[in-house]
């Protein structure tokens, strides 16, 4: 498990071989069931439709100032809901002023150009992403949760193109920063993504499709194949220390866990991004009894699992993590092929 968790993607309109596996899954042709099924197309249910990018604010303006202009006059993003789809927006920083002076040394301290500030409220723990893509210019994105110092109180500043991943550790508005590297006059047009993970902790079936799996195996959720789940390992308790017997991979990390009710025959293929967060795999097993023993089928997140069923009822799922202690947000889906 030491690659990154490639992204989820949704096949309709395209072949995808799925291919049986038993224990050791990707490993060799020995391990590997014999008979291919190609299927139709599969595609994993979508996120839900993200609602209204930006909230309204009242507030009147100033004389020439434009709304963003300012970290003290924001453009206002609502508050995406967990298992929403991303919050897009779009911008030119052309049409505005800047007043970021970013601290010497810092992340953003090449950024002199011009700025669009937004506001986000959150609670602790809300835990986001937010990728700024530009669509001309060089730009940049920074965090900061005060807007009386802004320049003193950077949580984060990246170039865009960049992931960045936040928990909130307190109550309280953060600002976001779309900022121009170079001089006064620099500018840009972008694009600027919001997305809500879940919380660490969050887990239980209730929300299906948004809530993790389980600390514990024996509390696992169920997974629903066509449906997309989010969770969040970091945190999570390590109940599987060592590699499975007969695994060539390293298993040391945090274990999510969830179930999944199968038929004999039929072959499923299971989808993990781990959204650049952590190195991490899936693996299969035949109940919680055998969290120790050897994995019906195991896979690394940069590839499907992909398992026919030699039996009828329900085998447990593991998210889990190459490293101690290191976990985050991820996608996980299932996609089920019925026996012929």
């Amino acid at each position: 498990m030491s690659t990154k968790g490639r992204s989820l993607v949704a096949m309709t309109g395209l072949l995808v071989l799925l291919t049986g596996c038993g224990k050791g899954c990707g490993k060799n042709a020995e391990e590997q069931a014999a008979a291919p099924v190609t299927p139709a197309a599969l595609a994993a249910a979508p996120l839900a439709a993200a609602g209204p990018a930006l909230r309204d604010d009242p507030a009147p303006l100033p004389e020439g100032i434009k709304r963003g202009d300012t970290c003290t006059l924001p453009l206002w993003l609502s508050s995406p809901a967990v298992g929403t789809a991303p919050t897009v927006v779009t911008g030119d920083l052309a049409g505005f002023a800047g007043d970021f002076q970013p601290v010497e040394g810092s992340g953003a301290s090449s950024w002199g150009g011009r700025d669009a500030f937004y506001r986000i409220d959150l609670q602790a723990g809300d835990s986001y992403r937010f990728a700024l893509r530009s669509k001309s210019g060089s730009l940049g994105l920074f965090g900061v949760r005060s807007c009386a110092a802004p320049e003193q109180g950077l949580l984060f500043g990246d170039t865009a193109g960049k992931a960045v991943f936040y928990t909130a550790t307190a109550d309280g508005p953060m600002w976001l920063g779309v900022d121009a590297k170079g001089d006064y006059t620099a500018a840009g047009s972008y694009e600027l993504e919001v997305f809500r993970l879940p919380s660490p902790g969050a887990s239980g079936p209730a929300g299906a499709g948004i809530a993790g799996g389980s600390d514990l195996c024996e509390k696992a959720p169920a997974l629903v194949p066509g449906k997309r789940m989010l969770g969040n390992s970091r945190g999570a308790t390590t109940q599987v220390t060592q590699p499975f017997k007969g695994s060539g991979l390293s298993w040391a990390g945090p274990d999510h866990f969830f179930t999944l009710a199968v038929k004999t025959g039929a072959t499923y293929q299971l989808e993990l991004d781990t959204l650049g967060q952590f190195a991490g795999g899936l693996y299969l097993l035949a109940d919680c009894g055998q969290v120790a023993g050897s994995a019906l089928a195991e896979t690394a997140a940069s590839s499907p699992l992909v398992w026919t069923s030699d039996r009828d009822g329900t085998v447990v799922v593991g998210v889990d993590s190459s490293g101690l202690g290191a976990g985050g947000a991820y996608q996980l889906a299932v996609l089920e092929r019925p026996a012929k």
